[in-house]
């Protein structure tokens, strides 16, 4: 005797779900990302010289490295934030100094630190957003 049965497609859940996995994985990337950025400004560099006033100046880093800490203000200002409900994840900074280092200037070399760890976070983008949520 065959029996009956019915299909129910409920699409609000599955957007629901698929939007919650979404959210997820792009916390996750962005949290990755700001992390990976921050550890790839280095270590502090070595003393060079003291200027006139007596202040220390640290050795920069070498063209196309990231940039050795030199006050640490560029690493604790690199953030992030999430816009569009979770769907979007930035990370940056505020300081006019880590767009220089990031890009260079026309009397300094590009010395980048956030481009770098975005594509090293691009490179495992899956692992970010499997999930058993399905």
């Amino acid at each position: 005797m065959p029996r009956n049965f019915r299909i129910v497609w409920n699409d609000h859940t599955i957007v629901r779900l698929t939007e919650q996995e979404a959210v997820r994985g792009i916390r996750k990337a962005t949290l990755s990302l700001l992390r990976d950025a921050k550890l790839s400004i280095g270590k502090k560099g070595e003393l060079a010289r003291k200027t006139k006033r007596g202040r220390q100046v640290r050795e920069p880093s070498p063209s196309g490295k990231p940039p050795h800490r030199q006050t640490g203000q560029l690493v604790s200002s690199v953030g992030h934030e999430f816009e569009d409900e979770g769907l979007v994840g930035i990370v940056g900074t505020n300081v006019k100094h880590g767009k220089w280092t990031e890009f260079g200037t026309s009397k300094m070399a590009a010395r980048p630190w956030l481009r770098p760890a975005f594509d090293r976070m691009v490179k495992n983008i899956n692992k970010f957003f499997r999930s058993n949520a399905f």
